[in-house]
């Protein structure tokens, strides 16, 4: 599965919406819609993704562990 996809589901099981997440980061729904995309993300956005779902790498990879 890519990485969009992955933080995609990530952020649906932390109960967020693109919206949300958009605001946390300061931008746009449609830049989190077109990153949700992505087949490859820089780590560097990950992480800034995954600190607007109060989250962590170590949660992160626990779940990408249990994606097909």
């Amino acid at each position: 599965m890519n990485s969009g996809n992955s933080l995609m589901l990530f952020r649906k099981l932390k109960n967020k919406s693109q919206n949300q997440i958009a605001k946390r980061l300061k931008t746009s729904q449609q830049y989190i819609s077109e990153l949700e995309k992505q087949p490859h993300i820089k780590d560097e956005i990950i992480d800034k993704f995954l600190h607007a779902l109060n989250s962590n790498r170590d949660e992160w990879e626990k779940f990408k562990k249990l994606l097909p």
